[in-house]
């Protein structure tokens, strides 16, 4: 987060340990955060944690978690989820999980990561063709 005129920026998350891998590239981080999104009340964000330290790209991990708005306090909410939205009243969260075996499902589940429901099942949905997202409407 910075101030509006961009001055005094302050990371929420913590930089990420560097790979040992040799195979994999000796140096790089273990893994980013990225697509962040503030709740509507302002108090907390989610956001997508990847992992890319690993040789086999079969392996490419990614995590959607949430965090206190000051990078307080951060918890994995779903495996091998994104993107992701809050409901306009905060008290939902809409993500897309996978793939898995080529399939890709759209869920719902309660802002403290409980209740999941799938609402959408896709197959053979590819990624690497676009990009997908999700939104709630208002």
């Amino acid at each position: 987060v910075m101030n509006a005129d961009g001055s005094d920026p302050t990371p929420l998350t913590e930089p990420a340990p560097l790979c040992d891998d040799p195979a994999w590239g000796q140096g790089w981080p273990l893994w980013h955060d990225h697509e962040p999104k503030w709740s509507p009340d302002g108090n907390r964000i989610l956001f997508i944690r990847y992992s890319e330290c690993d040789p086999d790209p079969t392996n490419d991990y990614q995590a959607l978690y949430v965090m206190n708005a000051d990078g307080t306090e951060p918890r994995e909410l779903a495996e091998r989820a994104s993107p992701a939205d809050w409901s306009p009243d905060g008290s939902q969260i809409v993500y897309i999980q996978g793939p898995v075996d080529d399939m890709r499902h759209i869920y719902v589940m309660n802002a403290d990561g409980t209740g999941k429901q799938m609402i959408l099942e896709s197959h053979g949905w590819d990624q690497g063709e676009e990009y997908i997202t999700v939104a709630w409407s208002r």
